[in-house]
């Protein structure tokens, strides 16, 4: 059985199986630099460094972040500086197929970072994969 938070982060990234636009966020050229009225902590270190982000990239970043919390239990960075830095540390029940998609989504340069058809694609968000995952993470759920 798949765990809840599983179905959420399919949600959010792909209603429906189907590509989500309204993850992308909204832009005024190919740079946005809006205020962020968002959670600091999810903020890409492009915005903490320069003051602008590029939309795909952005959402990405975002997903790393939830997907981290909804896997680890905790957000990976707490303060700007932790996002400047791109650190990351996680529980030894992690899969390395995991961590490598969460590291990918928090590539520090918004250009490694994949895409929404990447993220798609990649082994772990494969039912087997997922299985595997969700049964060490949460026991109760086999």
């Amino acid at each position: 059985m798949t765990p809840p938070w599983v179905h959420l982060f399919r949600a959010c990234v792909f209603p429906g199986w189907s590509l989500a636009p309204s993850l992308y966020h909204f832009q005024f050229g190919p740079w946005s630099t809006l205020p962020s009225d968002g959670t600091p902590e999810y903020s890409p270190p492009e915005w903490i460094l320069f003051g602008c982000y590029h939309g795909q990239p952005a959402t990405i970043w975002t997903l790393g972040i939830l997907l981290y919390h909804l896997v680890c239990g905790h957000l990976p960075f707490q303060t700007n500086e932790d996002i400047v830095r791109g650190q990351l540390f996680f529980p030894p029940r992690v899969s390395q197929e995991c961590q490598h998609l969460i590291r990918w989504c928090l590539s520090m340069d918004p250009a490694d970072r994949p895409s929404l058809e990447d993220l798609f694609e990649h082994s772990w968000l494969q039912e087997p994969c997922l299985a595997q995952e969700t049964a060490e993470i949460h026991p109760c759920a086999q």
